[in-house]
């Protein structure tokens, strides 16, 4: 584990150690609805741009309160010179939060490119083919930057990396699941967050060893119930940390750096770029995307039955439309079947975290008492 965390904690040193090793460019996605594939292709190294839970005191200015701390601590690092070492930035129609970031950033941060993709919200045959030719003008994009063409070869060893790397990520997820577990859910999150700021490639010879490893660990650690974690985007791993620390043991995910993240694979037997926009359309909605509230209830439900889990608990960021929205449907259907659920929401400042202790420990009373 402690590759994946010095992968995570140093990866400016390591992304500058990459761009002056390879001479190739390093672009950063705000979502992970951007196709990383295109970019791979292309020669360039897709990295997801993440904040970190420090104070925000420049961004403030350009970016209004009510919007998600996390898209306010982006933009405060972005202004302060963190991310300097991104050639380009890529969004595409997610959240207006998100959108608005991007059009922020263009104003106000000095990142020599940048593209805004434009993605369909429905998944009819209309909507992937209107996607495809969105991804066709975006590959031109890329070929004139990078004065080369993107081959058939190049999309293929994309596709097959990519989903090596989905599997492997979902093979990892079962580790949880085993009692008692081989890999601790905060664990998991560690894994993935630090595979979105590294080359796949390296990231998943790592991933195969911690798996090969996995029978030969022996976590120690005292767990109550199992839970399902649902959210968007988590900025601290405190709060799993502090999940895990009360006794609950995550056997499941639905969060943005997680299970979404990994879920659905590109068909290969397609057209590759048709292959990859189609897997974009048809993967696990967000709830920005979600014009199918009840195929994702479904999902969630048969991830909560598999892991076998007691509970869920709800983690959002403080101001986050999509998820807040979203909550009331699921609250009720949950209620209804009688599965217990908890929601907790953050705020730009991991000092909070320990203020949910109380709410966590009581949740876990209440699932033991049923």
């Amino acid at each position: 584990m402690e590759r994946f965390r010095e992968l995570y904690a140093n990866r400016l040193k390591h992304l500058k150690d990459w761009k002056e090793k390879t001479g190739n460019l390093i672009f950063g996605y705000l979502c992970t609805y951007v196709p990383e594939e295109i970019l791979y292709a292309a020669g360039i190294l897709p990295i997801r741009i993440l904040s970190e839970t420090e104070p925000i005191t420049k961004g403030e200015g350009y970016i209004v309160q009510f919007l998600c701390p996390y898209i306010r601590a982006i933009f405060d690092q972005a202004l302060k010179g963190k991310y300097e070492y991104l050639d380009g930035i890529i969004q595409n129609h997610t959240c207006d939060g998100m959108t608005h970031l991007y059009a922020e950033w263009n104003w106000h941060v000095d990142t020599p490119y940048s593209y805004f993709l434009g993605q369909p919200y429905l998944n009819d045959s209309a909507a992937k083919e209107f996607y495809l030719k969105t991804l066709s003008t975006f590959v031109n994009w890329l070929e004139i930057l990078t004065v080369r063409p993107i081959t058939t070869v190049a999309f293929q060893e994309a596709i097959q990396i990519y989903n090596d790397h989905r599997a492997l990520l979902k093979e990892l997820g079962t580790l949880r699941q085993i009692q008692p577990p081989q890999l601790l859910g905060s664990e998991c999150f560690e894994i993935i967050r630090a595979g979105m700021v590294t080359s796949k490639k390296e990231i998943n010879q790592l991933i195969k060893k911690i798996l090969n490893d996995a029978p030969n660990r022996n976590l120690k650690i005292n767990l109550k119930i199992r839970v399902l974690v649902s959210g968007g985007e988590l900025e601290d791993l405190g709060v799993l940390q502090l999940l895990e620390e009360c006794g609950v043991q995550i056997v499941a995910d639905d969060l943005c750096i997680g299970s979404r993240y990994y879920w659905g694979q590109i068909e290969p037997d397609q057209t590759p770029l048709k292959a990859i926009g189609d897997r974009y359309i048809d993967r696990v909605s967000c709830p920005c995307r979600d014009i199918d509230r009840k195929k994702r209830l479904d999902h969630i439900l048969n991830m909560y039955k598999t892991a076998q889990a007691d509970g869920v608990i709800f983690i959002f960021q403080k101001s986050c439309g999509p998820h807040l929205g979203d909550y009331p449907y699921l609250s009720e259907r949950f209620t209804e079947m009688e599965i217990p659920h908890l929601q907790l929401i953050l705020e730009h400042d991991s000092t909070m975290v320990e203020q949910l202790r109380n709410r966590v420990e009581a949740f876990i009373e209440m699932v033991e008492g049923k």
